[in-house]
């Protein structure tokens, strides 16, 4: 057996492509930063809909960009590690609509609860609510597709071992109940100095949960 055979990830293209993408995108975007002072993130990432600078593609541009070296390094990590085995599990076209399905699930679940929390926040305040949402900064990351392959990872291969920080040993569907728990958690608190997106990552999942559901009931995966 060869090393193209032995491992998933010479076999999955839509993930290479993916990831190849991704780390393309981020790098011309520190490009265009350091050369010209131009931020991408302001312009690809996504707005929440009621907001003056909300431009339809950004449901698209915003999954490849990212924040941080940190940001995608964790994102293209996991999609490197999960990506190739969903891949070939459910087949390139399918795959590559599991991906952005979960990523615009995750960019719906995050602008319905933005918004509801803008509203709070405008009547706490008593401002309208267009004028806190003009005032929230995009939100970039691919991490919508990629709770969504966690997600499908711990459905398709529920008791595979993984290993937290390559030393404790944890089954993957206890994993992603940890990692759904603790975005839940993190996404009530509704704390202004956290700008991680978490009910996005729980878009991805949950959308990611329905479809996968949805393919089974049709007997198609």
């Amino acid at each position: 057996m060869n090393y193209y055979q032995q491992n998933p990830f010479q076999q999955a293209h839509v993930t290479r492509n993916l990831l190849y993408l991704n780390v393309a995108c981020f790098a011309v975007s520190l490009l265009f930063e350091g050369a010209m002072g131009i931020d991408l993130n302001r312009i690809l990432g996504m707005y929440l809909w009621e907001s003056p600078n909300f431009k339809p593609f950004q449901l698209v541009t915003h999954i490849f960009m990212h924040g941080s070296l940190m940001h995608i390094f964790f994102n293209m990590f996991t999609l490197y590690m999960f990506g190739p085995l969903i891949e070939l599990r459910l087949g390139p076209k399918r795959y590559f609509f599991y991906y952005f399905f979960t990523a615009l699930g995750a960019a719906f679940l995050f602008n319905l609860t933005s918004t509801y929390e803008a509203a709070a926040i405008a009547a706490d305040h008593n401002v309208s609510t267009a004028e806190i949402v003009s005032m929230m900064p995009p939100v970039v990351g691919a991490s919508g597709a990629i709770y969504g392959l966690l997600l499908a990872f711990g459905l398709f291969y529920p008791n595979q071992l993984l290993y937290i920080y390559f030393v404790m040993p944890i089954k993957a569907k206890y994993l992603v109940l940890i990692f759904a728990i603790f975005e839940l958690v993190m996404g009530l608190q509704h704390n202004p100095q956290n700008n991680i997106a978490h009910f996005a990552h729980l878009g991805g999942m949950l959308f990611g949960f329905l479809l996968i559901k949805y393919w089974q009931h049709k007997k198609t995966i």
